[in-house]
Formats: structure tokens, sequence, C-alpha cells
């Protein structure tokens, strides 16, 4: 695990832990969910089993690809975890279980 976990939690609440790779000149695509219904829906889909979700990044590090799934910001704006999930596209999987443990207790 590197040092990068001293700095603290984002205002995200996660804490940057390690990189599973760098892709510094990712293709992304945003994918602009409507209402919770189809948020509701999308997650079940592709993020399945995971509570607490705001955004969510899929991530195809082969293909140098990444889809960010965000809120419209006319139904929720949210920006602060646009962030998040565009570092998931530049460094992968970087927060280890533990950080969705907290975040599901509340403690982000």
């Amino acid at each position: 695990m590197s040092g990068c976990q001293d700095a603290g939690k984002g205002s995200d609440g996660y804490v940057f832990e390690e990189k599973e790779y760098t892709k510094l000149t990712p293709e992304i695509e945003f994918v602009l969910i409507p209402n919770q219904k189809e948020f509701n829906r999308l997650q079940r889909q592709y993020a399945p089993n995971v509570e607490g979700l705001q955004a969510f990044a899929r991530l195809f590090p082969s293909a140098n690809k990444c889809i960010i799934y965000i809120k419209d910001p006319e139904w929720q704006y949210a920006p602060e975890f646009i962030g998040h999930e565009v570092t998931h596209c530049l460094f992968g999987r970087w927060h280890e279980e533990r950080n969705a443990k907290e975040a599901r207790a509340g403690n982000r």
C-alpha cells in the first residue's frame, strides 16, 4: 500500500490508497442519468451490491476507455463525485473495501 493514505480523505470521503495503473489519456464517456429510477436500474446492471453510490464508472483498461455514470445536475447536483470517478479512469480501482465499508457506515 502506498503512503498516499496518510494524505487524509478527499471531500468525497474516500482515501486514495494505491494505483492499479496510470492512464493519462483515457477515452472518457459520460452517461447523464436523469432520475433515481434510471440510476437504480443502471446501478443494478453495472455496480450491483454496492451501497451509497452517487456516481460510478466502468473501467476498460485494455481498451484505454472508461464510462462514467453521473446524475443530471438538474435532478441532483453533486460535482464532487465526478472527480472521484475520473480518478478511477486514470488510476483504476484505488480504494480498498474498507473505504466502501466506511461509506456504508456513514463515516465518510
